[in-house]
């Protein structure tokens, strides 16, 4: 985004906000008023607390959210998380069909999913030793962080004949 000159954008890094946490809310504040659309791409927990605080204030922008991690609607349906803030959201983006399903099952309609990796048309397999295409699969082994999918793309791709391997 910040190399498209028709968007401005503004970052507000929150890296390690317990300690820089007066900094960050001073900025959030500073900024609020220069944004039409506000993006957030960070942890449930860090996001929550952002969007409490803009909650509180009744917000007017549109939030797009970006769930990092697969826990969201377990928290929320622990009622550990106020469902209404994630009501009022533009959209919601998140990474499997899994956790699609289970936020629209909390009967929130402004969930879609967004894979966490990018669509490959076509692609040259510069480092091949063996004409193999290799893909690694490195996370934890659940269903919430996308482990079907990437099964999903390799049988796609052995069905159009090309030599692909998934290592989980």
């Amino acid at each position: 985004i910040k190399n498209i000159p028709e968007i401005q954008n503004i970052t507000v890094d929150v890296d390690d906000w317990k300690k820089r946490s007066i900094s960050i809310v001073w900025q959030i504040f500073r900024y609020y008023k220069k944004v039409d659309k506000i993006i957030v791409c960070t942890s449930s927990n860090g996001a929550y607390l952002f969007f409490k605080l803009l909650h509180i204030l009744r917000y007017k922008k549109d939030i797009f959210y970006f769930v990092a991690g697969g826990m969201l609607h377990d928290i929320i349906q622990r009622k550990q998380y106020d469902l209404t803030i994630y009501q009022n959201m533009k959209e919601i983006y998140v990474e499997s069909d899994e956790m699609l399903q289970k936020m629209q099952a909390l009967g929130l309609q402004n969930v879609k999913k967004i894979c966490n990796f990018r669509e490959v048309k076509e692609f040259q397999n510069a480092y091949a030793q063996d004409n193999v295409y290799k893909f690694v699969f490195y996370g934890r082994i659940a269903k919430e962080k996308g482990i079907e999918e990437a099964i999903k793309v390799i049988n796609r791709l052995h069905e159009k004949q090309y030599p692909v391997q998934l290592d989980i």
